[in-house]
C-alpha cells in the first residue's frame, strides 16, 4: 500500500510541475519532510530525539 501511495504522490507531484510554475511547486516537496515528522509523531509516537556525543 505504501507503493502504490508513493506512486501517485509522485504522478501528482510530476503533473503539478507541468501545470504549474515550479517556483509555486518546489516547496510542496520539501515540505514532505515536514508532513513526516507531524506524521511520525502523533501516528507512530515517534519522538524526536538529538543526541550529540
Amino acid at each position: 500500500m505504501v507503493g502504490v501511495l508513493g506512486g501517485f504522490a509522485n504522478l501528482w507531484l510530476s503533473q503539478s510541475y507541468k501545470f504549474s510554475e515550479v517556483s509555486l511547486v518546489t516547496p510542496l516537496k520539501y515540505m514532505a519532510l515536514v508532513f513526516a515528522i507531524i506524521f511520525g509523531y502523533f501516528i507512530g509516537m515517534k519522538y524526536l530525539q538529538l543526541r550529540l556525543y
